[in-house]
């Protein structure tokens, strides 16, 4: 863990996150020094609280820190935040782990001769209130060039987000359904082992 602690000094805190078996984002906020101490350690959870991981009498699951993933969130200069690999007490990795997952699944692909490619869309609406509904800020459809409504700027705040982030973006468009926006995340070639 060479440099880590100068890695993670300049930082409060901490997000170490992970995700459930139905992609939904978890996260624990830590100390940044407590990771600097031992990220190897893993940080203890109960397992039988996220739905579809573990059943009560084997609750006993570690988030391990990958402080490879590190980022600083732009927006909150003292904090950043990573992901965390979920561990067994035996130490091994464990198999609803979704980032475990689709790493076995990338290293399968690999031994068969294929490239896995990993990819992502984030698809929205963006709502206001009107009486006591919500309705779309927007009337955009599928490609529709409307560079100035709040679509665009939310669009482009993203996009100018990520990049600082290091997150590379392919595009950022509207979508099919009224007002529907989207942004299209750069492919990540994995090796099966990030």
């Amino acid at each position: 863990m060479n440099g880590l602690k100068e890695k993670l000094e300049k930082y409060e805190a901490i997000q170490v996150q992970f995700s459930d078996l139905h992609g939904v984002l978890k996260s624990v906020t830590v100390p940044s020094d407590s990771i600097k101490d031992n990220p190897e350690e893993g940080i203890w959870f109960d397992g039988s609280s996220i739905e579809g991981f573990t059943r009560i009498y084997e609750s006993d699951l570690y988030l391990r820190p990958d402080v490879n993933t590190l980022v600083e969130l732009p927006w909150l200069n003292t904090i950043a935040c990573l992901w965390g690999d979920v561990f067994t007490p035996q130490n091994k990795p464990f198999l609803g782990d979704p980032r475990d997952v689709l790493r076995r699944a990338c290293k399968r692909a690999e031994d068969m001769g294929f490239i896995f490619k990993v990819g992502a869309e984030l698809e929205f609406f963006l709502l206001k209130k009107k009486d006591s509904h919500y309705t779309t800020i927007d009337h955009a459809g599928y490609f529709d060039s409307s560079p100035f409504d709040n679509g665009f700027e939310v669009k482009r705040a993203i996009l100018v987000g990520a990049k600082k982030m290091g997150i590379s973006c392919e595009m950022a468009h509207y979508e099919v359904a009224r007002g529907q926006q989207e942004i299209d995340f750069r492919y990540k070639r994995s090796n099966g082992n990030s």
